[in-house]
């Protein structure tokens, strides 16, 4: 197995071990668990989900550790399964994966 497949299923991992432990702690993913709850909450007016998800993208798209952003595809891929926020979610998941390559080696 490539290197990059390693630390890509070690990313995965460790995200999914401290999925639960994040809930507490969220000051290092700059304001997306709040443009998430909004993008996925049904109640709420399409403009401002799109905001919300136009706002949640660029978060996910800056520069840093992936370990910000393999919860949000794990919770992307989770409603898709789900039947829920489906085009939401697949726009969630196109936006990480060109960027998880490019920073699998940030520090």
């Amino acid at each position: 197995m490539a290197r990059i497949e390693k630390d890509s299923i070690r990313d995965i991992k460790k995200s999914m071990r401290k999925q639960d432990e994040e809930q507490g702690d969220e000051s290092n993913l700059y304001g997306c668990p709040i443009f998430w709850a909004i993008v996925c909450e049904e109640t709420m007016s399409m403009e401002i989900q799109d905001l919300a998800l136009n706002a949640l993208k660029e978060c996910l798209q800056t520069r840093g550790p992936n370990v910000i952003r393999v919860p949000f595809m794990l919770k992307a891929l989770k409603n898709i399964l789900g039947g829920r926020a489906i085009v939401q979610s697949s726009a969630v998941i196109t936006t990480i994966i060109p960027r998880y390559n490019e920073d699998a080696y940030y520090y």
